[in-house]
């Protein structure tokens, strides 16, 4: 089933999906075999696959995990890309050449001095932002990282607990006939791969 978690220091009140396995699947499994609310079935490609309420109802919930993560995730990374476009076009900026003096005037001095420190200050910044688009990358990518690893784990679950139902539904040494889950939801699907190049592009002389 799909669980929400309250994360710390979020006054949005941001909550994580977390996956939990229904209790006693082998017990659910023998009670629908005995009640005679699991059967197997012939699939379109001839394939024989054990049928119940629960199978049906431990799909729908993979699949709501599926969506939560995913609404959850695009919470999180949305404003983490805007950042880093906005970061991106810091980074872009053009630096302007060194001031030429054609005169050795006061005025001249003055302004040539006013340019270098004009031109300091933004190639600081520039720099500045390059760090930090790079720690934006990274973060984008962790996210998304942790993400797949909590799916991955519920999706291995979620066929565990199938395979403990069917094998005491079926009473019998079943492998072909378990019915297993499909992942239709990546994490990195999410991100914007056209900006985490252009990203990489400015940040490569970090």
């Amino acid at each position: 089933m799909v669980k929400y978690k309250k994360l710390p220091k979020k006054p949005n009140r941001l909550k994580l999906p977390v996956w939990k396995n229904e209790s006693f699947p082998r017990l659910a499994g023998m009670m629908d075999s005995l009640m005679h609310k699991a059967q197997i079935t012939h699939t379109a490609q001839e394939q024989e696959l054990l049928h119940s309420g629960r199978v049906v109802r431990v799909q729908r919930r993979f699949h709501e995990y599926e969506s939560a993560m995913r609404e959850y995730l695009l919470h999180v990374l949305l404003p983490l890309e805007e950042e880093t476009r906005q970061l991106l076009v810091t980074c872009n900026q053009t630096v302007p050449e060194n001031f030429q003096l054609h005169a050795h005037t006061s005025a001249n001095l003055r302004a040539a001095r006013a340019a270098a420190a004009q031109r300091q200050q933004l190639l600081e910044q520039i720099q500045e932002s390059r760090v930090q688009l790079a720690q934006l990358v990274r973060k984008l990518q962790y996210k998304c990282e942790v993400a797949e690893s909590q799916l991955q784990q519920a999706f291995f679950c979620a066929n565990a607990e199938l395979a403990r139902y069917a094998k005491a539904t079926v009473f019998a040494v079943v492998e072909k006939e378990i019915p297993t889950l499909t992942r239709s939801f990546y994490p990195e699907q999410l991100l914007d791969k056209q900006l985490l190049l252009q990203a990489n592009s400015v940040t490569t002389e970090v």
